[in-house]
């Protein structure tokens, strides 16, 4: 609990790189030196941090390098985010994100964006290169080119999935448990799930609320 509590100084390392804090009431603050309940550094040079209150995102960490720009909008944490060069990161308001890594490192123009109301469970990550070379051993052409991410609107995400490089996740989905997610999936409305992740249910949607009691059967039909 003493984390939660902890003041952390932002060290930006050069006069190039900027965090501004979107104030509820509309005001900015440019800047700041200090930030309380998560770590922010800057490791480069031209970067751009942008977070929009409220946001909660105590026990997070954030590294920007070489011209990152991200903007968090009014989510919540915790997250992890490693940045690469001239990565982009954007997520959209109402994202529940618990101990999410998003991974830009290793490649050039790299980005991951989430719509809102997407919903992450525990220990979610999100790759957005392969970060090392694969060539072709004759033409040594590098294979593994960089491809973004982009999860659409109300997403939920189970526990343990790895998403990777060129993934496209359409509205109202939901990714099963420990999925391994790569492609697109232009259908929304649909369950995905496995090693690889393939659909395997369409017309669906999800509530944030808990499951209805055994008894509560009008619930169930109904989504109330």
């Amino acid at each position: 609990m003493l984390f939660f509590k902890k003041i952390h100084r932002i060290k930006y390392r050069d006069k190039s790189n900027h965090f501004i804090l979107h104030r509820a009431d509309g005001t900015t603050v440019t800047n700041p030196r200090y930030v309380r309940g998560y770590i922010i550094r800057f490791k480069g040079k031209n970067s751009t941090l942008e977070i929009y209150e409220p946001c909660h995102l105590n026990s997070s960490r954030i590294v920007l390098f070489d011209g990152d720009h991200f903007i968090i909008k009014k989510s919540s944490g915790p997250i992890f985010v490693m940045g690469g060069i001239s990565s982009r990161l954007f997520i959209d308001e109402g994202c529940t994100l618990n101990h999410t890594h998003f991974y830009l490192n290793s490649c050039p123009n790299a980005f991951v964006r989430l719509g809102c109301d997407c919903m992450f469970s525990t220990d979610v990550a999100l790759w957005a290169s392969d970060t090392h070379q694969i060539l072709d051993n004759h033409s040594r052409e590098i294979l593994n080119n960089r491809y973004g991410i982009t999860i659409g609107d109300h997403v939920w995400c189970g526990t343990r999935c790895t998403i990777l490089k060129g993934t496209k996740v359409s509205n109202n989905s939901i990714i099963g448990a420990a999925s391994v997610v790569s492609g697109t999936f232009d259908t929304p409305n649909i369950i995905i799930a496995g090693n690889p992740a393939r659909q395997i249910k369409t017309n669906t949607d999800w509530l944030r609320d808990s499951l209805p009691g055994h008894n509560d059967k009008n619930n169930l039909q109904t989504g109330n």
